[in-house]
């Protein structure tokens, strides 16, 4: 049994993984040599620059997630304080 990732980078690292995957699974393979490795190569490069984006933007939606928690957690504190 794998283990689950438990971080936003472990998740774009196994993310990457599966892209990469797809992509090779993608390749026909009647024909491997009708396929530029140019082409392959500027595709993992699309594919790392869209994956670095949506790192950044799971980082910020982290980020605030846990700003609006320790938020919640203070006013719910102060709420239920005598």
């Amino acid at each position: 049994m794998l283990a689950q990732p438990t971080s936003v980078d472990k998740i774009l690292n196994v993310a990457c993984l599966a892209e990469a995957a797809e992509a090779i699974r993608d390749v026909p393979t009647t024909t491997p040599r009708d396929v530029p490795m140019d082409k392959v190569i500027a595709e993992f490069k699309a594919s790392r620059q869209n994956i670095e984006e949506q790192s950044h933007e799971l980082q910020e939606l982290a980020a605030q997630l846990r700003k609006t928690t320790m938020e919640s957690n203070v006013n719910a504190s102060h709420n239920s304080s005598p």
